[in-house]
């Protein structure tokens, strides 16, 4: 039996870490978490619009350690796009919204935003920061600890300053 979905007064809530990974490092994340991690690590790979007909919301709270997903199918998979505007009822994807529609129970729309993180690691953050989209999705989630990861860190840039208001915001 599986444990039910933990629910704050705010938003469902999963002890996973959720990883947004640029799509050429998918299979790289996947091998090293194979290679470095225990073998019962249960990991979710979110990249294509069929990964979200197979799974609900009670599923991504409760049964995976691990998601995996990327930017760009948070912003551009039409599937996962069309799934969040029908569970808002139409409504603009923001963060007030989003928290709205996560304090209603019985949700089955597994819709990550929506969804109190334990962790999220954004690898490649040097690239988040330079595109307002990605930076926009960003902002529409809940964690409770937000970890970049980057070769190529320049926190000198008026990029950067997004990452301090990102962490002042928590």
């Amino acid at each position: 039996e599986t444990a039910p979905i933990r629910q704050s007064s705010h938003t469902y809530e999963s002890s996973a870490t959720l990883v947004i990974l640029p799509l050429n490092l998918i299979s790289q994340w996947t091998q090293e978490i194979k290679k470095f991690m225990d073998e019962n690590v249960r990991v979710c790979r979110i990249v294509r619009a069929q990964d979200i007909r197979q799974i609900d919301m009670r599923q991504l709270c409760t049964e995976y350690d691990i998601v995996i997903t990327t930017f760009y199918f948070l912003r551009s998979c039409k599937g996962y796009v069309d799934m969040v505007d029908a569970a808002l009822g139409g409504s603009s994807r923001t963060r007030a919204t989003l928290t709205s529609w996560a304090r209603q129970l019985n949700h089955n729309e597994p819709v990550l935003e929506a969804i109190n993180w334990r962790r999220i690691i954004v690898d490649e953050m040097h690239d988040t920061f330079e595109n307002a989209r990605d930076m926009r999705i960003l902002s529409l989630f809940n964690y409770k600890s937000l970890w970049g990861v980057t070769g190529t860190p320049n926190v000198e840039t008026e990029q950067a300053q997004c990452l301090y208001t990102l962490l002042q915001r928590q």
